[in-house]
């Protein structure tokens, strides 16, 4: 398995070249770009989330920790007095990094249905959504969004999948196919492709 700073070097890499080839060929913008270069990063890193140690699981809850307080901050502080604000922003932030990551971890397990192709899928999904309908992209640069996510998404796992084969000793490793699969088990599988659907 390839560790976070591989992850992070191929996905920036991978993701850098990219989003500068749609910037040369004019499709889109410094800023469109700068989007689709962190959302083939963020792609990179987010199959790890499942991983209880994983510096991706830490990183992606404390951001997502930290963007909850920035909203609480921007859209709600000024209903309460300074105390309470400062009290419920880091009630938030601990609840979100601590609470709902624990929680995360009791429930997946590394190499589960994060791993996988339907995962992939359906990140890039969401990210268009998202990116749609919240934050006003065109469907295009919605698209293009997403289709950097699940890019990213795919080099982890390829990565992963890599890393199995020692070359140098000519062996595979015991965790060789559990990169790269269509899905997880069953359920997980099927629920996440009528998401993915919806």
């Amino acid at each position: 398995m390839a560790n976070f700073h591989t992850h992070l070097t191929a996905a920036m890499v991978t993701s850098g070249f990219a989003a500068t080839l749609c910037l040369r060929a004019n499709e889109i913008t410094n800023e469109d770009a700068l989007s689709c270069f962190v959302a083939g990063v963020v792609g990179g890193i987010l199959p790890d989330v499942d991983s209880d140690n994983s510096t991706a699981i830490k990183l992606i809850f404390n951001v997502v920790a930290i963007a909850a307080c920035g909203a609480f901050i921007l859209g709600c502080s000024t209903r309460f007095s300074v105390y309470n604000a400062l009290l419920l922003v880091v009630s938030i932030y601990a609840l979100i990094r601590f609470g709902a990551d624990a929680l995360f971890s009791k429930l997946t397990v590394h190499r589960g249905m994060f791993h996988s192709l339907v995962a992939a899928v359906l990140s890039g999904f969401i990210t268009a959504s998202v990116a749609h309908h919240n934050f006003a992209y065109d469907a295009l640069h919605a698209w293009l969004l997403g289709v950097f996510m699940s890019g990213g998404y795919i080099l982890h796992l390829i990565l992963d999948e890599i890393y199995s084969v020692d070359l140098l000793n000519r062996k595979i490793k015991r965790s060789f196919g559990s990169a790269i699969k269509v899905g997880g088990d069953f359920k997980t599988t099927a629920a996440a492709v009528v998401v993915a659907a919806l």
